[in-house]
């Protein structure tokens, strides 16, 4: 792995994880543990720790740091990668991740703070050509969580740049220049195993099992559970091109070998991480390398929240002239028309009111007939879910449904144990489903899981019977007291 040695006495590095922040300059540094509500964020008597802590690693002085980067490495951070068609620019590129994101994301984009990076070969060419389409990763934070960071920072008196912590591997040109690779970072008590394509980080997961556990069982030549479990993630996705491990000496030593006898002919990079306050691969390589930012692979983070509304105009000096106007030539009509000329235009005021009225009563009419044709076409979604939910046969695992206006739903999923006809039979014996197609049926290596895809035609509305709680498989509160009953 290649890195910088010279390290910037201008530059502050900040890593923020799950359970801990991170701070790192030239000449110290700390590592503190945080709690988080319900909620993510942090609380705040741990907000106050970090607090102080930036302070006294700045001295106070914060002016004196040219450069601030921060790293948000976990802590609901999400990373996910997309194929997305080809766009004429970035900012168009942007508004396609927009619309996918809160398209496939559980939360709107406004309630996010993300980013994403194209995914490119070094040829230079990021489509696929066999479709026009364009890869990128994108991650992303909840916005109430990435708004506390920024503010902790502020409370300090820094401006930072945001990254992704599995960015940071991305600054190798190892990495950086390698189809596949694979970073191993063993912090202390937990593990970072972050997959990369042609640099961009693709997968991020965290185990449980870090360097503490190696060093405290040197004894043993055995690994834990979680670094079997490391290394068979890396076999299943096929031989990396590379291998970066980033840990402390003492546990290279013990890691080491396992890893080059289960990856032969693989080159391992080795990154050693000391054991200073504060120092990790995020850090090291934040206050050490000659670029913050070099490259196209870094995905920086930015808050995407909606801005408040300019405040309303005060109206209410405008609403008492027209009152007071409105009175006077109320007042006027009054005096020259007298009683009978007063009711006479009332009338004819609701009149006119009524025959306008009666004007849009086609319009009404044809929307409701158009609303009742949606409600006589449409499909029982919640109803089919139930269905399917009360009447799969035991192993069968959903993972995808389609549901089109021409009476098909698609299925597909995952059989173990079971026969796809049984699946079959249960779903045309409910009476809901005119056809049960089995489309495809695949085994996977083992034979033990059947991959089925399934298309059903619903019945017409008058044609297939009501769905009653009992097909549907719900327990009513009735019979949820009955055994109580009967026990008593």
């Amino acid at each position: 792995m290649t890195t910088s040695t010279q390290t910037s006495t201008h530059r502050l590095a900040v890593e923020i994880r799950a359970g801990s922040w991170r701070g790192r300059t030239a000449s110290g540094g700390f590592d503190i543990p945080i709690q988080r509500n319900a909620q993510g964020n942090i609380t705040d008597e741990s907000r106050a720790t970090v607090v102080q802590a930036l302070n006294d690693l700045t001295g106070n002085n914060p002016i004196q740091f040219t450069h601030t980067t921060c790293a948000v490495t976990s802590g609901g951070m999400l990373l996910r990668t997309m194929e997305l068609p080809a766009a004429a620019d970035d900012e168009a590129l942007k508004n396609l991740v927009e619309l996918q994101i809160e398209k496939e994301w559980p939360l709107p984009p406004e309630e996010l703070a993300w980013g994403f990076q194209r995914i490119v070969e070094p040829t230079g060419s990021d489509l696929n050509p066999e479709t026009p389409k364009v890869k990128v990763t994108v991650a992303a934070i909840k916005s109430s969580v990435f708004r506390q960071y920024k503010e902790i920072l502020s409370d300090c008196r820094l401006q930072a740049d945001w990254i992704v912590g599995a960015s940071v591997g991305s600054m190798a040109e190892d990495i950086a220049s390698s189809k596949t690779a694979w970073l191993v970072d063993v912090q202390a008590t937990n593990t970072d195993l972050v997959h990369y394509e042609w640099g961009v980080p693709t997968t991020a997961q965290t185990f449980s099992t870090g360097s503490n556990e190696l060093v405290r069982n040197t004894e043993s030549s055995e690994l834990s559970k979680d670094f079997l479990s490391i290394i068979k993630t890396i076999q299943c996705e096929g031989s990396p091109l590379m291998l970066v491990v980033a840990a402390s000496e003492a546990c290279l030593k013990k890691l080491q070998p396992p890893l080059q006898a289960n990856f032969p002919g693989i080159p391992i990079q080795i990154q050693l991480i000391d054991t200073r306050p504060g120092a990790s691969l995020a850090t090291q390589h934040l206050i050490t390398h000659t670029c913050p930012h070099p490259g196209r692979n870094v995905i920086t983070l930015e808050s995407h929240e909606v801005k408040a509304p300019p405040a309303p105009i005060d109206k209410a000096p405008f609403i008492r002239w027209g009152v007071l106007l409105a009175a006077l030539i109320m007042t006027i009509f009054l005096a020259r028309r007298i009683e009978p000329s007063l009711k006479a235009g009332k009338l004819e005021s609701q009149l006119t009111q009524f025959r306008e009225q009666k004007k849009l009563l086609p319009e009404i009419d044809r929307e409701l007939s158009f609303l009742e044709h949606i409600q006589n076409k449409s499909l029982p979604y919640m109803d089919i879910i139930g269905l399917l939910a009360a009447h799969s046969t035991p192993g069968f695992q959903l993972e995808s449904m389609d549901m089109g206006s021409d009476r098909r739903v698609q299925l597909r999923g995952l059989l173990q144990n079971a026969h796809p006809e049984d699946l079959r039979a249960k779903l045309l014996a409910t009476d809901w489903f005119d056809q049960v197609i089995l489309d495809e049926q695949t085994p996977d290596r083992d034979g033990r899981k059947l991959t089925v895809r399934i298309t059903l035609l619903v019945k017409e509305h008058l044609k297939r019977p009501k769905a009653t709680e009992t097909m549907l498989g719900i327990e009513t509160e009735s019979k949820k007291d009955e055994p109580k009953k009967g026990g008593k």
